[in-house]
């Protein structure tokens, strides 16, 4: 009977140890992800990773996670560097953060990605600075975490950067006069972004009409979206990650509210697009990250991502790959995995580095100059509309230049045909037509081409709608001159 009891017991010991284990393998503080050995002639790398992987996080720091492990598995099989990594699951919490933070910092890690959340950063940060290991943050956009120290980075684009250009390409190409703003007040980078949307708004001139508040994790925004629809804005600005974004679009679109809404960086994820369905559209946001870039970098990253996952990355993903590739660059440039003061200058002075969101460079800055795009969401998809404006342009600009020439060789016509200089203006006063002589013609090619150099989007827009009016006016004034 004893014997069975023992047995019972070791059995139930052997399974939670099993249990234990699987757990430990699904991202438990300092889980170590690199199983790998590395290549012959490879420098290792102890980096660490705080991201969060449980919680109300976990599907933010779940995509950070599939982006950040592609990364070393490349750069390690590359066998140029390894990175033998410790992640620490944070679960959003800035006390683990904090926990986790400084057992890295004692295990001497040359360099550390993350954490996931500003508010996270923000409270480790002067750990890691006093530390001298530099921290790379992959999602934190919050105003304030560089000014930190020299050992502070981030290689995602901040709000300050990100959200003015969303406003003005937004506000030109919409014309917007009145704004409601709708955030989440308990998220330090959400209220951030809200500042930031209002400094945006009001430098160019536009009323903010409404301010609603909500927190994360909620699922009820009829209040707050009743009183913004009774003051009927223009436009409407929501500073929220996608999971209350999503049902915050699906609940406008059901009250009939079929604004554009203007989003931060927690609106570029395929799962805002799956949250709200059809009612995604008309959405607008600036980002690093757009799939349909045009560099080989982007392309590699989404094909490998892609056959890996069996899934399309979001822009927490490939900001996480780039920090892993960032950190490789630097340590190649400063010929060390090893030495954390070297490593961060070579960091700060990384310059033009191809990455999946485009070139970046630091210029000795914690922060980095990156190229914007912005996206709008048609047909439950982004598009980058940075591209759709200037093919557009470029189009209209053609139809213009073909107008011209056409009216070159009418004018021409007229002269040649008729023989005839007189200094009588044209009868109808139709348009700049109204001064033009044929005696002079090549005046009014002269007005053209100026007027086609300073303002063609305008010039495009007269020859494309007003321009077949002024046809008979023509016609009228060439019958003048042959028969008076």
């Amino acid at each position: 009977m004893e014997m069975k009891k023992m047995m019972k017991r070791a059995g139930l010991g052997l399974m939670l140890a099993a249990a234990m284990a699987g757990m430990a393998g699904c991202g438990g503080n300092g889980n170590k992800e690199s199983a790998s050995k590395p290549a012959a002639g490879a420098k290792v790398a102890k980096v660490g990773f705080l991201n969060g992987v449980s919680g109300g996080v976990a599907s933010y720091g779940l995509a950070e996670k599939e982006g950040f492990d592609l990364a070393v598995e490349e750069v390690n099989k590359e066998g140029k560097i390894h990175f033998d990594v410790e992640m620490a699951d944070t679960k959003g919490n800035v006390q683990q953060c904090v926990s986790a933070a400084q057992k890295m910092i004692a295990a001497k890690k040359v360099l550390v990605v993350g954490p996931l959340i500003s508010g996270e950063y923000k409270a480790v940060g002067p750990l890691f600075q006093k530390a001298q290991i530099p921290l790379l943050g992959a999602a934190t956009t919050a105003e304030g975490l560089i000014e930190i120290g020299d050992y502070m980075f981030r290689n995602c684009v901040p709000e300050s950067k990100n959200i003015p250009q969303t406003v003005q390409k937004t506000h030109k190409l919409l014309g917007y006069k009145n704004v409601a703003v709708l955030y989440s007040n308990n998220n330090e980078h959400q209220v951030s972004a809200y500042k930031t949307f209002v400094k945006a708004l009001e430098a160019e001139g536009v009323n903010i009409v409404a301010t609603e508040t909500f927190a994360d994790k909620d699922t009820d925004f009829s209040a707050q979206l009743t009183k913004i629809h009774n003051v009927n804005p223009d436009a409407v600005v929501v500073a929220g990650y996608y999971q209350e974004g999503g049902l915050i679009l699906k609940k406008m679109r059901e009250m009939g509210m079929n604004q554009p809404v203007l989003g931060d960086n927690g609106f570029v994820s395929p799962e805002l697009l799956k949250i709200a369905g059809a009612a995604a559209d008309n959405v607008y946001v600036s980002s690093m990250w757009s799939a349909d870039r045009n560099s080989q970098a982007t392309k590699d990253f989404v094909k490998n991502f892609k056959a890996k996952y069996n899934h399309d990355p979001d822009n927490f993903a490939a900001c996480a790959y780039v920090s892993v590739r960032l950190a490789a660059k630097a340590m190649e440039d400063a010929g060390t995995t090893t030495d954390s003061k070297k490593v961060r200058e070579a960091l700060a002075n990384v310059k033009n580095f191809e990455s999946a969101v485009g070139p970046m460079t630091f210029n000795n800055s914690g922060d980095p100059d990156v190229d914007l795009v912005l996206l709008k969401v048609e047909g439950g998809k982004y598009v980058t509309l940075n591209q759709w404006l200037v093919t557009r342009k470029m189009a209209n600009k053609k139809r213009s230049l073909i107008w011209l020439r056409f009216l070159i060789a009418y004018f021409q016509s007229i002269h040649t045909c008729t023989g005839i200089r007189t200094s009588e203006p044209m009868a109808s006063p139709s348009g700049f037509f109204a001064a033009v002589k044929v005696q002079v013609f090549t005046e009014a090619v002269t007005y053209f081409e100026r007027a086609l150099k300073s303002a063609p989007d305008s010039f495009s827009s007269f020859m494309t709608s007003g321009a077949p009016s002024i046809f008979p006016s023509l016609f009228t004034y060439t019958f003048t001159v042959r028969t008076g």
